[in-house]
This record gives structure tokens, C-alpha cells and sequence, in this order.
């Protein structure tokens, strides 16, 4: 196969089929792959290593793709054990704050919020074991809208006690504003590559303002991780806020992303 520059993985089909449409959006003429992979599980194995023992993504990726053939994603499996850990320069893991429920029990908020941060110092570098970018509270938070610009940056979810998805599907004014146009694009577009730029500013914005940084480039995971923290530990809410955007900055450096957001 072609020399891999890129490799995202996601947790679910609609983030997968999303991600894609934003990679033909925005890195043009590149190869990158997008792959489903529980990113839990991923973490959980680099965890768990042995002291001194190492291990790299795309190796596990095709480790586990091994043991579960029978039962994985047959497009998936196919580019997994094609793929060539020397020919990949950038990886992005895309998590949900919810995600880590796999552990199977319960978690209190502290517990919660200490295996992202563990997370984050495992992925933290894009050009090893790849970089993690955490949604809040779900991938889906990146089409959130609301009347207004000042409501959308305070708009915040107590993921413990509801379902986002659920909360998005049931509520009526959010149900009103999915058919009203607004002052910046119609929401049933959302999904368009084409209304996409908006979106991605509204969040940046909302992203400097929920974390009082004038740069976009200084804001990190994990101080995105500590802001939804503080706020968690004063009101059991979470900011709604979609960390999608924060890839292309990764990919392209700041300047570069905004000038293709603003005039392409």
C-alpha cells in the first residue's frame, strides 16, 4: 500500500463516517487512514506493560486485530494488517469523556477524570503513540448549537446523570432549534463539509473562552481536562465542547489551519 502519513482512530461507526468527510474537507491529498478501535483497550495494554517493556500503536493495532480475526471488522481488519508502523507520521485517538465506562463498574467524578488524565500522559505525543483528543461529553457535541453565541459558550451537560444522546433526541427547545435557521448556518446542515468551517469556530472560540487563554495554540488536553474538572468538582456539569477542531491545529499549526478554515 502507499506510504501512510496519517492514522485516526474513533470509537464508533458515526464518528468514523464523520472524521472521514472532515479528513476529504480539510487534508487534501494525503494518505489517512480512519479506523473504529476501542481506544480503552488500546490504553488498558500499554498500562499494564511490563517495566521496560515496549510497545508502539500500530504493533498492538495488529496484535489484537490478530487475536480477534474472526469476529473485527472486516474493512478494518484489512487496512490494520496492511499497515506499516514505519510509514506512519501522526496518530489521533478521538475518545468520548463516557468512553472509559468499559472498565465495567461505576466510577465516582475523581475517578473518572484521573483515568482520562492517565490517558492523556500515555497518548500525548502525535508522532509516538499517537495523541489523544477527548470530546465532551461525546463525539456528537460537536454539532451543539443554541440562540445565541454567549448561551452556546456556557452551555453545559451533567454526563452522570443523563444521556447527551438521549437529552438531544428528547428535548423540545433543542428539537425547535434543529429546524430554525440561525445567524450562522441551518443546523440539519451541520454535517456538511461545507458549513463545517462554522462549526469548527464557534468551538475554538468557545474552547478560548471556557479556558481564558487568547491563544488557540497554547490550550492543551490536559488543560481542557482541568477546566472540565474544576468545573465538575463546583457544579457536577461538564462544558459541552467538541476537541475535533483541536486535530487540524495539531495537523496544520494554527496559522495554516485558520487561514484554510476562513478562505478555502
Amino acid at each position: 500500500m502507499n506510504k501512510i502519513h496519517t492514522l485516526i482512530l474513533v470509537e464508533g461507526k458515526g464518528e468514523h463516517t464523520v472524521v472521514k468527510s472532515l479528513i476529504n474537507k480539510f487534508i487534501e491529498n494525503q494518505d489517512c487512514f480512519v479506523l473504529g478501535f476501542n481506544i480503552y483497550k488500546l490504553y488498558k495494554i500499554f498500562e499494564q506493560a511490563s517495566e521496560g517493556e515496549e510497545f508502539d500503536t500500530v504493533s498492538l493495532l495488529k496484535e489484537i486485530n490478530e487475536k480477534h480475526k474472526h469476529s473485527n471488522n472486516k474493512s478494518n481488519a484489512t487496512i490494520i494488517s496492511q499497515l506499516n508502523k514505519n510509514e506512519i507520521v501522526k496518530i489521533y485517538l478521538i475518545l468520548d469523556l463516557d468512553m472509559h465506562a468499559d472498565i465495567g463498574k461505576k466510577v465516582t467524578h475523581s475517578e473518572k477524570f484521573n483515568q482520562v488524565d492517565e490517558m492523556l500522559k500515555v497518548f500525548s505525543q502525535v508522532d509516538d503513540k499517537g495523541l489523544l483528543l477527548v470530546n465532551y461529553p461525546c463525539f456528537e457535541s460537536y454539532t451543539h448549537i443554541e440562540e445565541d453565541i454567549v448561551t452556546f459558550y456556557n452551555s453545559k451537560f451533567n454526563p452522570s446523570r443523563r444521556d447527551y444522546k438521549k437529552y438531544r433526541h428528547d428535548d423540545m427547545q433543542f428539537k425547535k432549534l434543529q429546524h430554525d435557521k440561525h445567524g450562522y448556518l441551518d443546523h440539519n446542515k451541520l454535517k456538511s463539509p461545507e458549513l463545517m468551517p462554522y462549526v469548527f469556530d464557534f468551538h475554538l472560540k468557545k474552547l478560548k473562552y471556557i479556558c481564558n487563554l487568547d491563544d488557540i495554540d497554547k490550550i492543551t488536553q490536559q488543560i481542557l481536562l482541568k477546566t472540565q474538572d474544576n468545573l465538575y468538582t463546583k457544579e457536577d456539569l461538564i462544558f459541552i465542547i467538541s476537541s475535533i477542531p483541536m486535530l487540524f491545529i495539531d495537523y496544520y499549526g494554527v496559522g495554516n489551519f485558520m487561514e484554510r478554515l476562513y478562505y478555502e
